[in-house]
């Protein structure tokens, strides 16, 4: 057997390794905001392509490049799936500020929000800054958005748990204070018909002194 064939044998066996993360990680995208990932799919479609073009090259080296296509087409597939989700993160993440920044309630449930908020911020910042100068090593790009994907998805994990709990909260401090405003109007009424019977009263006792 050849070197190349071994090479290639190996390389095969990359590329499942690769296809099945990019599967994984399409899926768990799909799972998560329910919309397909067309990038990854048509680089996942790619793969195919090429493969069957590397069983269809005579020459070792010809079918070596296939493959190593095939490979990079794995790859970006990965890279477009990560990038699907750190905008995903972070849309969750600034919906969850919007609802929920301006109550007290927040700090109770999770301690850490503002170092949340203050790493999903940076990251935000980041994605950008690196967008604004144009994404030349796609293998480079992952390689600085994927520590960022794993503590987005930890933070909008965090938050998924918290929105249930603030949200109780928050209808039970309006349940308490519908039910002291229902109080207080109760003791108002009441205590406007005690006056007005004492003054009857009152002046009852005064014309029969009168008398």
């Amino acid at each position: 057997m050849s070197a190349n064939i071994i090479l290639f044998k190996e390389q095969l066996e990359n590329i499942i390794r690769l296809f099945d993360e990019a599967e994984n990680e399409v899926k768990k995208i799909e799972g998560l905001n329910g919309e397909i990932v067309i990038p990854s799919l048509n680089e996942l479609r790619y793969v195919g392509y090429h493969l069957v073009r590397s069983l269809c090259e005579e020459n070792e080296s010809e079918m070596l490049k296939q493959i190593e296509k095939a490979e990079n087409h794995c790859k970006r597939a990965i890279y477009d799936a990560t990038e699907s989700g750190l905008l995903y993160f972070l849309e969750n993440i600034m919906a969850f500020k919007r609802d929920y920044s301006n109550n007290s309630a927040i700090m109770d449930v999770l301690p850490d929000y503002a170092k949340y908020l203050a790493e999903a911020d940076t990251a935000r910042k980041k994605i950008a800054q690196i967008a604004s100068n144009g994404i030349r090593d796609r293998s480079n790009y992952y390689k600085e958005c994927h520590p960022m994907y794993c503590s987005l998805e930890k933070i909008d994990h965090q938050f998924d748990i918290a929105r249930p709990i603030i949200s109780k909260l928050i209808d039970d401090k309006n349940l308490k204070f519908a039910k002291d405003q229902r109080d207080h109007e109760i003791l108002v009424k009441t205590l406007v018909v005690a006056t007005a019977t004492l003054a009857v009263t009152c002046i009852g006792l005064l014309i029969a002194l009168m008398v």
